[in-house]
């Protein structure tokens, strides 16, 4: 910091945004060529503000720190320093931050600066020489709100109306309580040498001429100088009414079991009538749980950001329940899938099926639980049983609706019903809400996909996706550091049993891979192997090593895995069959 007053007049013009910055600027950049000889601007009408206002925003965005970005505001200090005038105009309704609902790359900003002191702090200090008047206008909430609205309506950084926008965001709009932030840290960058001017939007507006406004006045202007300008402030950017445009085509991932993947189903008809609405991307597997829906979800590289994932693994994951996986396990798989969608901001939305025989258990654990899991993190969930139950007026048989056991049919109105339905939870869904209590756990955590080190790899192919695999035969290892929670193989009728070697005098029982086999059953599968109830948390990094051995008892058998004498003319087991990727639950770095 300078030990000494600079001769130079600095002023900033925070903004805020929707508080006739445009016009202030448009009317600096109409009189350039009179006001240059008697001050510097740095105009976002010219874009020469442009550079500190990105550097503010990627500190919001975390893509710097605010190390860098004091960084920037020295070399700014530098500029202003040498240029030849000594008042120098910064304005940028940019610098606090990005307005409420605005969408830049996969940022979103939800609240109301909520960066803004931290960042005046910052220019206070690299500034502080130059003894920085900081102005910004202050609007009347209501109207200011309705018109960032409108503006990010416009831009297409959202497409509710005004009521649905205040009631995503909730903005409280608090200009003596954010006043007192700023000025709070004007005073500690500085050290005293700063102030701030809150004006009034519809006050300094009001005003007769440009010159009257306390911005302007500021500036020091000689009378020669307004003499050869304009008067008054031109209408730039105004609101307009907005016109309701066709609703926005959303994105959607697909993460469930085989009644999302059957012809005629639910995903299929939303794919059939809902092209306008929603991209599908269908990332489902049969007959595997929420372990599989997150090794899909993390390994595909092409998911759009914020997209919405609809999760349907309730018939497979109580077919596990009864098949002996914990139901701790169970849910505590959904629950990372929850808290991934918070942290990528994506919206779920649960579509709860069930097993037939399921449906009249007044003793079924797993439902009420995950109902209640669910809602703790405010997600609303599509219950298709309660859905049966309007559809038939009341009192049903389950064999009206139900193909088999663990499949609906699909030529009753239910999977229609299912799709128009889903369709709605999928136009207002929002990301779950986080429970304080579970953060605390979570945020210490990542989950990855760790791919296995050897080669060759080969390739597991059906109509939907493609696998590669190390064979078991290459005794193949990842490298982790944590607890893994599931091992994702491609195996067949001849899978192998293996040992599992999670690190150094960590061995896992004998495990079966093997699949049943027989007439309409796929030759080569897809499966997952779930670890998260045997193997424990090692934060230390170490090689996780899976072997095919031939067991001196009978290995530990999964639900969707057998062990019984493979088929006639089976390939080789170390060949045919490998493991794909291990989830691993891992310290955050």
């Amino acid at each position: 910091m300078a030990d000494t007053f600079s001769p130079k007049r600095l002023v900033i013009h925070l903004g805020y945004h929707k508080t006739g910055s445009s016009s202030i600027q448009q009317w600096l950049l109409d009189h350039r060529s009179i006001l240059s000889e008697h001050m510097a601007c740095y105009n976002l009408a010219d874009g020469s503000s442009n550079p500190l206002k990105f550097a503010a925003h990627s500190m919001i965005m975390g893509l710097i720190g605010p190390a860098k970005f004091h960084e920037r505001a020295l070399e700014w200090a530098e500029i202003f320093r040498n240029v030849p005038q000594n008042v120098i105009l910064y304005t940028d309704e940019g610098i606090p931050g990005l307005p409420l609902g605005s969408l830049t790359r996969t940022y979103r900003e939800t609240d109301i600066y909520p960066r803004a002191a931290e960042i005046v702090r910052i220019l206070s200090e690299a500034f502080a020489e130059f003894d920085p008047i900081f102005v910004v206008f202050e609007r009347e909430p209501e109207a200011w709100l309705k018109s960032l609205h409108n503006q990010n309506f416009k831009q297409g950084c959202l497409s509710e109306d005004y009521w649905e926008f205040v009631d995503r965001y909730d903005p409280k709009v608090d200009w003596a309580g954010l006043r007192a932030q700023l000025a709070q840290a004007i005073e500690t960058g500085s050290g005293g040498r700063g102030r701030l001017i809150a004006c009034s939007f519809e006050q300094e507006f009001a005003k007769p001429a440009v010159s009257d406004m306390a911005l302007f006045q500021f500036l020091g202007l000689p009378e020669s100088a307004w003499a050869r300008c304009s008067p008054q402030l031109g209408q730039v950017n105004p609101s307009r009414p907005l016109v309701a445009r066709p609703p926005q085509k959303l994105h959607g991932i697909v993460l469930g079991g085989s009644n999302s993947m059957i012809e005629r189903g639910w995903v299929n008809l939303l794919r059939v009538h809902f092209t306008q609405l929603a991209g599908m991307q269908n990332l489902s597997v049969g007959a595997c749980t929420t372990a599989m829906g997150l090794y899909r979800l993390l390994s595909s590289a092409n998911r759009p950001p914020e997209a919405a994932v609809f999760w349907e693994y309730g018939v497979h994951e109580y077919n596990h329940l009864t098949g002996g996986q914990s139901l701790d396990s169970l849910l505590y798989h959904v629950e990372w899938l929850i808290q991934i969608c918070i942290r990528e901001r994506r919206p779920l939305i649960p579509v709860l099926m069930r097993n037939r025989t399921q449906v009249d258990k007044l003793d079924d654990p797993y439902v009420p639980a995950l109902k209640r899991l669910f809602a703790s993190y405010g997600v609303q969930i599509l219950d298709v049983q309660m859905l049966i139950t309007v559809l038939a007026r009341g009192e049903y048989k389950p064999n009206d609706w139900y193909r088999d056991d663990a499949h609906y049919k699909v030529d009753t109105p239910l999977m229609i019903s299912v799709a128009e339905h889903a369709m709605m939870l999928h136009r207002q869904a929002r990301p779950p809400v986080q429970r304080s209590d579970r953060a605390a756990h979570f945020d210490a955590l990542d989950l990855n996909v760790v791919l296995p080190q050897e080669a060759p790899r080969k390739t597991l192919e059906d109509g939907m996706m493609k696998s590669a695999y190390t064979p078991f035969g290459e005794n193949p290892s990842v490298r982790i550091a944590g607890r893994p929670l599931a091992a994702i193989i491609a195996t067949s009728g001849s899978g192998p049993a293996i040992e599992i070697e999670t690190g150094p005098g960590s061995l896992l029982p004998p495990i079966s891979t093997q699949v049943d086999f027989g007439p309409k059953i796929p030759r080569r599968q897809l499966r997952q192997i779930v670890l998260s109830e045997t193997a424990e948390m090692d934060p230390c990094e170490r090689d996780m090593v899976v072997r095919p051995i031939v067991p001196e008892t009978w290995p530990q058998t999964q639900n969707m895995f057998v062990w019984k004498a493979p088929p006639e003319a089976a390939p080789n087991p170390m060949e045919g069959n490998g493991l794909v990727a291990v989830l691993c639950e891992a310290p955050r770095r």
